[in-house]
């Protein structure tokens, strides 16, 4: 951005991007105007009075899934987060699912998954605003309500 020379731009950014967007505008918040944040998650695993989508041990199952049987795993996993009611999608998504390498995979959900950046939303300055499904297999509703909660200038759609 600074190589663009751009500044004041709204930032979109799905699941985990929409985290690092909120990070990003805290080191430069100079670059962004507004944060557009599409089925983010601060935390995806169940904490003491949060609800993040997963017991750990759902975690910890899955990424075993994808350490055990990758090919196994990868439809499975398209068919849950897009719905058996769209087989079209779930298809193009378990082949491009298909296109990481294992190993690559595993340490992306490791990260992705394992990760809280609860403590960063109090801090985020720029406006957002949170679009969230109200059935996301991954993150719950509930997780749009925490986060519109601890972000200053946020509206759920």
């Amino acid at each position: 951005m600074d190589e663009l020379g751009l500044r004041g731009a709204v930032f979109l950014g799905h699941s985990m991007a929409g985290m690092i967007g909120c990070i990003a505008s805290l080191a430069r918040p100079d670059l962004f105007t507004h944060l557009v944040l599409v089925g983010a998650s601060p935390r995806y695993i169940n904490d003491d009075g949060y609800e993040g989508g997963f017991g750990r041990g759902e975690v910890d199952a899955m990424l075993g899934a994808i350490e055990t049987d990758f090919t196994e795993w990868a439809p499975l996993f398209a068919e849950t987060v897009v719905g058996v009611d769209h087989p079209a999608a779930v298809a193009k998504f378990a082949k491009q699912l298909a296109m990481m390498r294992p190993a690559t995979a595993l340490r992306v959900m490791r990260t992705v998954l394992t990760c809280d950046v609860r403590d960063v939303l109090p801090d985020v300055k720029a406006p957002c605003t949170i679009v969230h499904c109200t059935q996301d297999a991954v993150a719950p509703l509930a997780v749009a309500r925490y986060m519109q909660h601890r972000l200053a200038g946020a509206f759920v759609a």
